[in-house]
Order: C-alpha cells, then sequence, then structure tokens
C-alpha cells in the first residue's frame, strides 16, 4: 500500500469514527480535517504538542479521540495477546495534549476486517502498553492490548475502506477475536 493509500484510508477510518461518535451523542470538532494535510498543533509558550484528530464533548465534558484505522489486530506471540500499536512519538504527544489542557485522550481503533470500532483511554490502555524493541519503518511503537478496549460494532456505518492484506505474514498469524477474550478492567 502506497503512503498516499494509506493516509486516504487512514482520512476514510477517521470519517467513520467521527459518524460513530455523533450517532452516539457526542459533539464532535474534527481536528484532523485540513486540507493542506499536517498535523493540527497546540500552541503553548514556547512549545508545540500535536493534537489528537477529534476534540469531543458529550453531557459537558471535553476528551480527545486519536483515531487509527488497521485491517486487524494483530498476534503478540510472546505475550500472548491480540494488540494495536502506535507509533511511541504519537502516544507520547498524545499524553502531552491531555497533561496540559488536563483532558482525557482516548484512542479509537477502527479495525475493517471485523467492522467494529475499539475505544480505549491512553492512560487505562498504557496500563499495560508494551514498547517495541525494533523500529518500524516510522519510528519505535508502543502496543495496546485489545482487551483494555471497548469493542463497538459498525454495521449499520457507511464507509468501510476497501480489505488490505498484510504486509508481511507469519507461521504465527490467526484470525483476529470475534469478541473480547476476558474482562475489562
Amino acid at each position: 500500500m502506497s503512503r498516499q493509500d494509506s493516509w486516504e484510508r487512514g482520512r476514510a477510518g477517521e470519517r467513520v469514527a467521527r459518524q460513530w461518535l455523533l450517532q452516539n451523542g457526542y459533539i464532535v470538532i474534527a481536528t484532523s480535517d485540513i486540507d493542506s494535510g499536517g498535523a493540527p498543533m497546540l500552541l503553548a509558550k514556547l512549545k508545540q504538542t500535536i493534537l489528537p484528530d477529534n476534540v469531543v464533548f458529550r453531557a459537558g465534558q471535553p476528551a480527545f479521540v486519536e483515531v487509527k484505522t488497521y485491517q486487524s489486530a494483530i498476534w503478540e506471540q510472546k505475550r500472548g495477546r491480540w494488540q494495536h500499536g502506535i507509533l511511541k512519538r504519537h502516544y507520547l504527544q498524545y499524553q502531552a495534549a491531555s497533561a496540559q489542557c488536563g483532558v482525557p485522550c482516548y484512542l479509537a481503533i477502527i479495525e475493517v476486517g471485523k467492522w467494529r470500532l475499539l475505544l480505549g483511554e491512553l492512560n487505562h490502555l498504557a496500563e499495560t502498553m508494551w514498547e517495541g524493541l525494533a523500529p518500524s519503518r516510522f519510528g519505535l511503537e508502543v502496543y495496546f492490548d485489545v482487551n483494555r478496549f471497548e469493542w463497538f460494532p459498525l454495521e449499520d456505518l457507511p464507509g468501510r475502506p476497501a480489505d488490505v492484506d498484510p504486509e508481511t505474514h507469519h507461521p504465527w498469524d490467526r484470525p483476529a477475536p470475534e469478541a473480547r477474550q476476558g474482562p475489562l478492567w
């Protein structure tokens, strides 16, 4: 998948996540909807911090929501768990924005293969976060256990991106779970 295709797929996932947030009672400010590309910034004296994709409000409470779009979770053989990862530098930026504004930050994962949304608060997800040792082509990543997220089906939402085969196949690859494997908390 080219970088442009990946960017367009991510934008499609952001639109789906926004639709879901709106249908579930959130007011959404789409900070990632910048026609010129680039990331929205939180500007402070002598400091710039990348903002997550959305600022949302529900029952008068604000939050940040960062959206990532993946085909499916990946199986981490050593820990025996399904997980999703994001770049460590982005994770640190989202945590910094959350701390600077005193607003919780959530990670929303659109799983295209299972057509569901996973939603988790970053501090809660970080309790079992694992830092990768080898950098991806874009940098070091951090990984989150899918069982730490809340899972929501997306059957009623249009805009599903096309399925994409993974770039790498491993002998331990297996189908992602249909339901959470254990308790949320």
